[in-house]
């Protein structure tokens, strides 16, 4: 099911290529949890590359006459991509080059719902806390040790590994 949804994401827009690399770094994360089980992981790894692969030129038609030459130009043609439009913002046209400092975070939270802010806050809250406790703190080693196993069990129930 992931491997569809990443290709879902992939044939919609390449920047959906960044899901890769954060599977594979979620792997990562289980492989060093479970060493015991690092075959059977690789095994799901290269199964979810293989499917995500076959799926993405099976959703992006593009791909099927010639799929390493067609979704190489695709990449090339996104970081380059030439936008020179003037933006509205506040009231003032801006190029997109020039745009102040503020306009994505203030974009992220126009076009973000409200319940999802509502999420964000008390996480962010919590992790600001969470930092300013271990930048205080002389015992941070001994606060990490002694926490670690508490916030690998949440992130396990939150993602269900």
């Amino acid at each position: 099911m992931h491997a569809a949804a990443t290709a879902v994401f992939i044939s919609t827009r390449v920047a959906g290529v960044m899901i890769l690399p954060l599977t594979l770094f979620l792997f990562l994360i289980k492989a060093i949890e479970a060493p015991v089980a690092w075959k059977r992981i690789l095994a799901i790894l290269a199964g979810y590359l293989a499917l995500s692969a076959g799926l993405t030129v099976l959703f992006w038609p593009i791909l099927w006459q010639s799929p390493w030459k067609e979704f190489a130009y695709a990449f090339s043609m996104m970081s380059k991509y030439p936008y020179s439009r003037p933006v509205l913002y506040r009231g003032n046209f801006f190029l997109p080059e020039n745009l102040p400092w503020h306009y994505l975070p203030v974009w992220i939270g126009i076009s973000t719902p409200l319940i999802v802010l509502a999420g964000i806050l008390p996480c962010m809250i919590g992790w600001a806390g969470k930092i300013s406790f271990l930048i205080k703190s002389k015992e941070k080693s001994q606060f990490l040790r002694k926490n670690a196993q508490r916030y690998r069990s949440g992130w396990r129930f939150w993602h269900g590994w």
